[in-house]
């Protein structure tokens, strides 16, 4: 891997000891690596206290995985290695069987194809902008749009957040690919003009979000007419919000109407009875977690509303957009809403009945 990117730590071969030997398993003869933990240390320190430097080495070091590690490369090393050793060993009877059908998970591969479809479809060669971010790359689905649109801008709150920082106003989201990042909050993008972006992509950001039905009314102002919302939002089952309720329309309509701020901590109380800390341990213990929650303007880190499929086609019909598709793939709900063209009706114009009039002396 080499040190520029990597952090390589010290250490030595050491027999196991004999109460971790396994028969078939671990033979009393094994030996494993044991780290210098002083050197470990360190290295955690300098991990922590340069994150943001170590992130960017690690999303350099997968890029240079991602060519070097292919399965077509390593099934050529392992061939490599492993020939020398079965060249003489008696070959295998090759019998051809008739191909086997998959059962039982048509439907979900068929999903599948068709959200990476849709997703090259709206995002290649286009200019959109992502709310929040940067998402992970390690998601085959997110690659797809970071790496098939032309150009992503990023909109986001502040220039350092939990989640990311930005020293400069370049926006890296893809390798060789650079966007503007945009400090408004995501109710109030003043610094974009209405009908700039092609399709808006917002992953794991809306439940973050004390107003969203304001904060939907304005990705769609930014977005062009027949562009597109590309929402990722959490499935609560497996996150810490399983033993709270999905949150009712009206509940965010009145939100709405109030024209509530990000300030805004009407759902706390139900956060702090319902939030499942054992799954949230960045939190920490109930008073931290309690603490964190009431700064939250500064840090963003509340769900404020929890959201399934049916309340999401209720917001999408309310700010009269089209829905286009959904799918819910583990911890992620793909929702996928369609800005439409406003139609203007123009109002008939009755006129007056014409009479037929007969001039004397005209010709017939």
């Amino acid at each position: 891997m080499g040190s520029e990117k990597s952090i390589l730590l010290g250490g030595e071969m050491q027999k196991i000891p004999e109460s971790v030997a396994w028969n078939d398993i671990l033979i009393p003869e094994s030996q494993w690596f044991v780290v210098d933990e002083i050197q470990c240390r360190n290295s955690l320190t300098f991990a922590f206290e340069n994150g943001h430097e170590i992130k960017n080495k690690a999303r350099g070091l997968m890029y240079n995985n991602r060519e070097k590690f292919t399965h077509k490369k390593m099934t050529e090393l392992l061939n490599e290695v492993v020939g020398k050793y079965t060249q003489n060993l008696p070959s295998q009877v090759q019998l051809k069987l008739p191909k086997l059908k998959k059962v039982g998970d048509n439907k979900n591969q068929k999903s599948k194809i068709e959200l990476e479809k849709l997703l090259l479809d709206l995002t290649e060669n286009k200019n959109g902008v992502e709310i929040g971010g940067p998402s992970p790359l390690n998601h085959h689905e997110e690659l797809i749009i970071y790496k098939n649109a032309t150009t992503i801008d990023n909109v986001i709150f502040s220039s350092d957040t939990v989640w990311s920082k930005h020293d400069s106003q370049e926006y890296r989201y893809y390798e060789n690919k650079v966007g503007e990042v945009i400090i408004n909050d995501g109710t109030d993008i003043t610094d974009v003009e209405s009908n700039s972006y092609d399709f808006l992509f917002a992953s794991h950001t809306l439940e973050h979000i004390a107003n969203p039905l304001k904060a939907l009314k304005e990705w769609l102002r930014v977005t062009k007419d027949d562009g597109h919302l590309i929402l990722i939002l959490p499935e609560k089952s497996l996150c810490f919000d399983h033993k709270r309720d999905v949150s009712s329309f009206d509940t965010i309509l009145s939100q709405y109407d109030k024209n509530v701020g990000e300030d805004d901590l009407s759902t706390l109380p139900e956060i702090l009875e319902k939030h499942d800390l054992t799954m949230d341990l960045p939190a920490g213990n109930l008073e931290q977690f309690k603490k964190r929650s009431m700064d939250n303007y500064n840090n963003r880190c509340l769900h404020h509303y929890v959201y399934n499929e049916k309340l999401l086609k209720e917001m999408c019909s309310y700010l009269n957009s089209e829905f286009v598709y959904t799918i819910t793939k583990g911890i992620d709900i793909w929702f996928i809403i369609q800005k439409k063209v406003p139609v203007i009706k123009v109002p008939k114009i009755k006129l007056p009945k014409l009479k037929k009039v007969n001039i004397e002396g005209a010709l017939v």
